[in-house]
């Protein structure tokens, strides 16, 4: 009786392997490709403003697989802070758009010490809205079409203490993490 059950079993595993298909073919795999703008504001205003541009195209990675790049998803975001000098409460509003164009998000961090954000400290990974991230994927996957839209990220710091303001720095990193869907 279990000779019996053993080579039905068989016979079954056999039979299905022919039926189903276990490999099935895959034509793109998943690459996530991170960025990162630096951006630095100094000086003795109140709120300190700054901003810098990134293109993609900056990119190594993008650069690498940019003919066989079919679709570029955002994955995450977040800011770090690089160096802070004279600040140690306020707010730091990031802003994030297309150059010359609409803006994609933009996140308040209020009442921070920018320092809790600095190396070794983990950073502050910014919560988008479902909006704000198709917002970004819209973009991203125009930006395929048209590399020439690149990004503009900026920085207004608003001090709170200590006050008065002297001389403020703050050099800060939002960094963001796209994946690319891309063809084999």
């Amino acid at each position: 009786m279990n000779r019996i059950i053993k080579a039905l079993v068989v016979v079954f595993a056999i039979v299905l392997s022919f039926v189903s298909n276990s490999c099935d073919k895959f034509d793109t795999f998943p690459l996530n490709i991170p960025f990162s703008v630096t951006i630095t504001t100094q000086g003795s205003n109140n709120p300190s403003t700054s901003s810098s541009q990134y293109c993609l195209s900056q990119s190594e990675t993008y650069q690498d697989y940019v003919e066989d790049i079919e679709k570029l998803t955002f994955v995450e975001a977040a800011w770090r802070t690089d160096s802070v000098k004279n600040i140690s409460g306020g707010d730091v509003e990031i802003t994030v758009r297309i150059v010359g164009g609409a803006t994609l998000f933009q996140e308040t961090l209020t009442n921070i010490n920018p320092s809790d954000y600095k190396s070794p400290n983990a950073p502050f990974v910014l919560s988008l809205s479902a909006t704000e991230i198709q917002a970004l994927n819209d973009y991203l996957n125009s930006y395929l079409n048209s590399p020439n839209q690149c990004l503009e990220a900026e920085v207004k710091a608003t001090i709170k203490s200590p006050l008065p303001v002297t001389t403020v720095y703050l050099r800060g990193i939002v960094d963001m993490v796209v994946e690319a869907e891309t063809k084999l």
